[in-house]
């Protein structure tokens, strides 16, 4: 048996060794020794993740998962929106910091996008109740900016195009315990209500992704209890503050997916 292969049977069973793992794999000498013998090639795959604090899961997947040929670069902008991909001053300055972010790093051969939740949880519904318009506009507005950026990247890169689904919201009904969701306190959209607009969102980023050739990491479906009609209890944080889904417990859904596109 190769080093690799008991490498990858002792990640199953534990943490500790995976971890290991990953550190060795990523040390540039041993990299070197590794594709010399044939074992590994010389280098990663690069896949440049960026969105907002929600990235937080590929950033999990990315340390505790054995990934012998591909390596996640994580830029994360907490606060980021879809809406804000088309002001070059919003609050968060999310669209100058990914597109510097990206400029450093040419040539970029892959550019994975988790961006929305802010949107379907809070910017939508407060825009709407602020200039009188619906959340249907809202969200038509908010799809446009984020495609738009999604469009700019592939043109300026010609990078292959990934986009994560928005996580399902998990402030409850009436919470303004926590410090996100005392910020959204004034939406008063349901749970439910901001549930369902969220998958709309997500179903009309699956159908550009397909028109565009871009491909879409959907975890709607297997996060959503069929029976509440809202995030199931099992995705949830055991702190009550955190709105962010558990990383631990969406990590195998994740790597399903990354591992069906080819990355290993």
């Amino acid at each position: 048996m190769n080093v690799l292969r008991l490498m990858k049977r002792l990640s199953r069973r534990r943490p500790a060794p995976l971890l290991a793992a990953n550190r060795l794999l990523t040390s540039p000498s041993i990299r070197r020794i590794a594709h010399s013998l044939g074992f590994l090639p010389e280098d990663f795959e690069s896949v440049h993740c960026i969105g907002d604090s929600h990235l937080r899961y590929f950033d999990w997947v990315a340390r505790h998962a054995l990934w012998l040929n591909t390596r996640y670069e994580i830029f994360m902008v907490p606060g980021a929106t879809a809406m804000g991909m088309a002001n070059p001053n919003s609050r968060t300055n999310a669209l100058q910091s990914f597109s510097e972010y990206l400029a450093a790093r040419k040539p970029v051969e892959t550019v994975l996008t988790m961006l929305g939740e802010v949107d379907c949880g809070f910017v939508i519904w407060y825009r709407a109740d602020k200039y009188g318009e619906s959340p249907d506009s809202q969200l038509e507005r908010s799809f446009f900016n984020y495609t738009e950026f999604l469009d700019n990247i592939s043109a300026l890169y010609g990078c292959r195009i990934i986009v994560s689904s928005i996580p399902l919201p998990t402030i409850i009904d009436g919470q303004d315990w926590g410090e996100v969701a005392n910020l959204r306190k004034e939406v008063t959209a349901s749970l439910r209500e901001r549930t369902d607009l969220t998958i709309r969102y997500n179903d009309m980023l699956s159908e550009f992704c397909t028109q565009r050739g871009y491909e879409f990491l959907d975890f709607t479906s297997p996060t959503l209890d069929p029976e509440t009609g809202v995030i199931s209890q099992t995705f949830l944080e055991n702190d009550p503050l955190d709105h962010h889904l558990s990383s631990k417990a969406i990590a195998p859904l994740i790597v399903e997916r990354l591992r069906n596109l080819g990355f290993s």
